[in-house]
């Protein structure tokens, strides 16, 4: 039996040090377990869909982990294994989001399903996202 490779995937537990709610708790893994955060945006979209490809190959899993502390500092937590994701392209525009260039999406509907308000995603990317990104899904939810 092959070992599988482990991809860690870790979520806030609070705002960062540049954002207006800095220290304050986001409530992102309760908000993953009960499915008002469908999905995280994260930079390098190659990188992450190698990676999620080889999870629903059943080659690797995602380690979903918090700090237990300081970030970088402090040891990291497991809170869940995910052995299948959705992964999603996301290219922004100054007025909305193309998912897979074929749904677009107000970047309120994107914060709301991402677990933020629209200013807290446009201050957690210090000013509106741009690019490409990742849209990682946590559910069976995608953008159709």
């Amino acid at each position: 039996m092959t070992k599988k490779k482990t991809y860690v995937l870790i979520v806030s537990e609070t705002f960062p040090v540049h954002h207006f709610r800095k220290g304050e708790k986001t409530h992102f893994i309760s908000k993953i377990l009960n499915r008002t955060k469908l999905h995280t945006l994260r930079n390098n979209y190659d990188w992450w869909k190698k990676r999620i490809d080889a999870v629903n190959a059943n080659k690797a899993v995602i380690s979903l982990r918090i700090w237990n502390g300081k970030p970088y500092v402090d040891k990291q937590i497991e809170i869940l294994k995910i052995t299948k994701l959705t992964i999603q392209k996301a290219v922004f525009e100054d007025d909305g989001v193309w998912i897979d260039k074929t749904t677009f999406l107000p970047l309120a509907e994107l914060a709301k399903n991402d677990g933020l308000t629209l200013e807290e995603l446009n201050s957690w990317f210090k000013g509106k996202p741009t690019g490409t990104k990742a849209l990682i899904q946590f559910s069976n939810f995608v953008y159709k």
